[in-house]
């Protein structure tokens, strides 16, 4: 059986994160939590998955693994029947330029 430990830490980065229990996108603060699976880094955690422990942390996560089963099942019909209409990457970049430029008064 697989083993999951939460671990915390001083955090000195201050971004955004996404969970990777349950997708929460969340800010961190001055704590960091990181989960580890066997020992294997597995990614950061949020608050909430923290604060619920270990009932809610097992709710969150079969709550996120459902949601992107679902997810999985509209990327794969996409990608197999959608017309897929791209705005290129010169465009992109020709908008990047104007952008810019508009921000520095050019």
């Amino acid at each position: 059986m697989e083993r999951m430990q939460i671990k915390l830490s001083e955090c000195t980065v201050f971004v955004h994160w996404d969970c990777c229990l349950c997708g929460n996108d969340f800010k961190s603060g001055s704590v960091m939590a990181d989960a580890f699976v066997d020992g294997r880094d597995y990614g950061v955690v949020c608050e909430e998955c923290v604060r619920g422990g270990p009932e809610k942390i097992r709710k969150r996560m079969i709550k996120r693994a459902e949601s992107l089963r679902r997810r999985a099942a509209s990327l794969e019909s996409l990608a197999s029947q959608a017309i897929i209409d791209c705005a290129t990457w010169a465009d992109w970049e020709e908008l990047e330029r104007t952008l810019l430029a508009d921000l520095n008064g050019v």
